[in-house]
């Protein structure tokens, strides 16, 4: 009897996809944002519209992922063990891609502040420095989640 490995494969393209689909439109939408107004396609006062609209969008999508994932296991017979070589580096992979993020933030956001007060557009730079930070404080709050999976 052979094993194939479709479910494996599908289940992995489904990742990659939704891994995929999640960054473009986690930083899709502030980039194209961003480079309206660097373009003079938007205004500052419109760019800042369409950031309130996407994090709004962005949350609507978290809540929705969260009302809709299981609650449990769908089986009982797998008992409690330590975790597996390749869930294991997924994880920390998972983390590592974690903790990139909340670099990447803590690099812009200076730049985002010193931008903002340049061109006396403060609430833009409020709005943006509020979303930085909840990013931040959501991915910081990830990482120690996945770090307890580990253990």
């Amino acid at each position: 009897m052979t094993h194939d490995n479709t479910d494996y494969v599908n289940l992995r393209n489904s990742r990659v996809l939704r891994y995929g689909l999640t960054a473009i439109a986690l930083f899709g939408a502030p980039v194209l944002i961003s480079l309206g107004v660097g373009y003079g396609f938007l205004s500052v006062y419109q760019a800042s519209i369409a950031m309130l609209v996407w994090y709004a969008l962005l949350a609507l999508f978290v809540i929705f992922q969260k009302l809709t994932r299981r609650k449990g296991r769908l089986s009982n017979a797998i008992s409690e063990t330590a975790l597996e070589d390749q869930p294991r580096r997924h994880l920390q992979r998972q983390i590592r891609f974690h903790k990139v993020v909340v670099g990447f933030l803590l690099v812009c956001l200076p730049l985002v502040i010193l931008r903002g007060v340049s061109e006396r557009a403060w609430l833009p730079t409020l709005i943006g420095v509020g979303i930085s930070l909840w990013l931040m404080y959501a991915e910081i709050l990830q990482i120690r989640r996945k770090r307890k999976q580990l253990d």
